[in-house]
Order: C-alpha cells, then sequence, then structure tokens
C-alpha cells in the first residue's frame, strides 16, 4: 500500500539528511551595465542633432521589433505544438527516481526534488493524486496542465521534460530551478527600483507570450517565480494557467493576489495576471503587500474600522471552481477580499520614484478598461511605460544583462536512501477510464 504524501516529509527527513543553503550573491556590475548605456543616450539628446535622437528612437524601436518577432514565433511554435498528443512516457516509474525533499506544495500536487538515477540529473517532480482530481471534478486539469507546459517553449516558463502515471498517482517531470523563488530572494534583500525592474520586465515577457498563446496563469505570486542559476527568473506550476478565447469567470488564485473581478466571478480574460504584476511590482519595491491586512466593518454603525495589528498569512492556491473561500462572511480571507474589491490597499510609494508609482498605480486599476496591460495595444502599453526606460527588452529576452543576484545552493546528501523505498505501489490501477488520456 503506497504511503500518503502526509507522511512524506516526515519519511524522507528521517532517510534524507539534507542540508539547503541558499546564499544570493550580489552583482557587482549589475547598476553599471544600465548607466554605462545610459549616458550616451542622454548625452546625445542634449548636445546631438535631432538626427541623432532620431537615431537612436529608430535603433530602441527597431530592437523592439526584433523582440516582437520573436514573440511571434513563438506563439506559432506553442499553437502548433498544442495540436500534439501526448502520452505518458511507460518506460519511466517511480523506480527511476529517488525523491529527495518537498520543494512545494499546489492546489492539485505535491512537488518534490528527485534525482533521476538514468539521466544523472536532478529534476522537480510533480505528483497528482488521481482520487483528488476525480473528486473536484478536474480530472481535465492536469491533462491541460501537460499540454500547456509541453507546448510553451519561452526563457522565462519553466520547461516540461516528460510525464508518466502508476495506479494511483500522476507525475509530471520539470526542470529543476536551483535558485530559490522570489518571495526567499525578497524576504533576503529588499530590492532597488533597478532590480525589481529587472525582475518585472522578465515576468512582463512571460506574460506578454502567454497571452500571445490564449493562455492566462491566474496564479501568479513570488512563489510561483522562481531564479535560474544565472539569476535569470521563469515562471513555474501552471495547474491554474487557463486558455480562455471568449471569457472566463471562474474563481481562482491565491488570496494575496486576486484580482477584484475574480472575487466578483464577474468576466476576465488577461486582466488578473496584471493586476497581480501590480501586486509583485509593490512588493519589490516596498516589501509590502498592499492587501496583506484585513479590515472589518462594524455591524453596528456599518463603517469599516482597520486593524493594523492583523495579519493574513500568506496562503496556497485555491482549486479551480472551489466555491468555499468566495467572498462571504464564513470565508477564511473574507476581510481581505473586502479590501481588495473595495480598494483598501495600503500603499507605501513615499519613498518610489514617480514612474514607479504609475506604473503600480495602473496595473492595480479596478477598471479592467483602465488597467495597464489590458488594453488595445496590451502589454506594450507596459513594456512602453516609462518605468521602464532603462530596460531593453531584446537584451533582456537573450539573457545579455548581468543578473543582480546570483543564487548559491549547496545540498549535502547522504546515501541513506540508497536501499529504501519511500512510496510503495497499490495493487489496483485506480481510475484507469478517467485518465487514459494522460
Amino acid at each position: 500500500m503506497r504511503l500518503k504524501f502526509d507522511d512524506m516529509s516526515t519519511l524522507l527527513k528521517q532517510h534524507h539528511d539534507i542540508i539547503s543553503d541558499i546564499t544570493y550573491v550580489k552583482s557587482i556590475a549589475f547598476d553599471n551595465q544600465f548607466y554605462i548605456a545610459k549616458q550616451p543616450k542622454a548625452r546625445s539628446i542634449k548636445h546631438c542633432s535631432h538626427f541623432c535622437l532620431v537615431s537612436i528612437i529608430e535603433l530602441k524601436s527597431d530592437e523592439l521589433n526584433e523582440y516582437l518577432q520573436e514573440r511571434q514565433h513563438m506563439i506559432n511554435k506553442f499553437n502548433n505544438l498544442l495540436t500534439k498528443r501526448l502520452r505518458a512516457d511507460h518506460n519511466l516509474s517511480l523506480d527511476s527516481f529517488k525523491l529527495l525533499r518537498q520543494l512545494g506544495e499546489g492546489g492539485y500536487g505535491i512537488v518534490f526534488l528527485a534525482y533521476h538515477t538514468d539521466t544523472n540529473e536532478y529534476v522537480a517532480l510533480k505528483a497528482i493524486k488521481k482520487s483528488t482530481l476525480v473528486e473536484t471534478n478536474e480530472q481535465n486539469t492536469i491533462i491541460s496542465e501537460r499540454q500547456y507546459a509541453f507546448a510553451l517553449h519561452h526563457p522565462n516558463i519553466v520547461q516540461l521534460i516528460t510525464s508518466f502515471k502508476d495506479n494511483e498517482y500522476l507525475y509530471l517531470v520539470i526542470e529543476w530551478l536551483q535558485g530559490g523563488d522570489l518571495y526567499s530572494l525578497m524576504s533576503y534583500q529588499k530590492l532597488t527600483e533597478l532590480q525589481a525592474k529587472f525582475y518585472s520586465a522578465q515576468i512582463v515577457m512571460a506574460l506578454d507570450y502567454l497571452h500571445g498563446c490564449k493562455v492566462v496563469f491566474r496564479d501568479l505570486k513570488p512563489e510561483n517565480i522562481v531564479l535560474t542559476q544565472r539569476g535569470y527568473i521563469k515562471l513555474i506550476d501552471l495547474g491554474l494557467a487557463k486558455i480562455i478565447r471568449g471569457y472566463s469567470k471562474t474563481f481562482c488564485g491565491t488570496p494575496h493576489y486576486i484580482a477584484p473581478e475574480v472575487i466578483m466571478q464577474r468576466p476576465y480574460t488577461v486582466s488578473p495576471d496584471y493586476w497581480t504584476l501590480g501586486i509583485i511590482i509593490h512588493e519589490m519595491v516596498t516589501g509590502d503587500a498592499p492587501y496583506d491586512r484585513t479590515y472589518r466593518i462594524d455591524s453596528n454603525t456599518n463603517e469599516t474600522e482597520s486593524i493594523e495589528y492583523e495579519y493574513d498569512y500568506r496562503s496556497k492556491s485555491t482549486i479551480e471552481n472551489d466555491t468555499s473561500d468566495v467572498i462571504r462572511p464564513s470565508s477564511k480571507h473574507y476581510n481581505m477580499y473586502l479590501r481588495i474589491i473595495n480598494g483598501c490597499a495600503l500603499m507605501n510609494l513615499k519613498h518610489v520614484t514617480k514612474n514607479c508609482a504609475l506604473i503600480i498605480r495602473g496595473l492595480l486599476q479596478y477598471n479592467i478598461e483602465q488597467r495597464l496591460g489590458c488594453g488595445i495595444r496590451g502589454a506594450l502599453d507596459i513594456i512602453e511605460h516609462a518605468w521602464f526606460d532603462q530596460i531593453n527588452f531584446w537584451t533582456l529576452y537573450q539573457q545579455k544583462y548581468i543578473a543582480p543576484f546570483i543564487p548559491i545552493r549547496k545540498y549535502i546528501i547522504t546515501d541513506q536512501y540508497e536501499n529504501e523505498t519511500i512510496l510503495r505501489y497499490t495493487a489496483k490501477n485506480q481510475y484507469e477510464n478517467e485518465f487514459n488520456e494522460f
């Protein structure tokens, strides 16, 4: 009988002595590469002729066009791969991997760091229990996630390697990103605006690509943004991502980052992703999320009372269509949802630049039509925003910048696990028909 995942963490600690330590080494040359590039531009504008200024503008425009052409090429590639029928790798099983430790837990499954013995590689292994998906009528969700992950190819989105299944679980084998998530980095070091621009611009490019593929991420948060060995970022966990060709009213996401239209179950397409981007930029430059603190409506006076001392802990993603957490007094996030839909944000923008405040307020517009990224020009309104003037998106896409921080992770893993079997197979193949297409 296979042991339940609730018991895995304890068992893994007993069988593996793993010491994990991430240190973020600051790159001395990071700031200079932007200021050096900026100085000739400033001199040209001030001292050169009108022709020189036009040349600079044209050069910047040409580089943006290079990025947009590459973007369209990758979108076309996605559309071609989306039609390819996938099948689980029957040559793989849990015996092909050694589970080392738990990396995270989402709405649909648990992710483990695993060692693939055949390829001598470390991977992220996402395990989803079949019964959980069937009980919530979401068996198609994992199939969609696998299809998206396979078809999506972008330097800022995690790559699926393969998939397999057994009698009780479905598995996605994903590239392991060793740099820790953005939340860990923000906890380790308060970011400057320039550093925040570096990460934000990559998020913008990833979202722009996803939206071009008609995919809405719907669970953007610092924990789902992970650093690579070179210090760049990738989005992970496509569990709530969905192709939306018309609109959706589905309630899903992570409470601290859910957009007001999602809470109120109003029609949306890409707008929730850009709302969340505004929250994340605010977190990066101030250290605080604007909707973390709750407030209470006095039942007698019907007036709002601010509760500055009450914090809502960072919570997990909801499962799609889970109505237990929608806005109602019994919801454990009720107060925070009220803050979001009533615009009661605690923004701390006194010490940021004017353009930084403008982009945050533009992304956190309650009215979707006025929200940055949601107009006719889409993400171009964000890419060409004054806050990103220092960023060359084509250079960033090609990853030619030196990253602001290089993550250093050290693992000491003993071999006590060599002759132990943590997981055991169930004899009966559960829900075989429901997951025949996996």
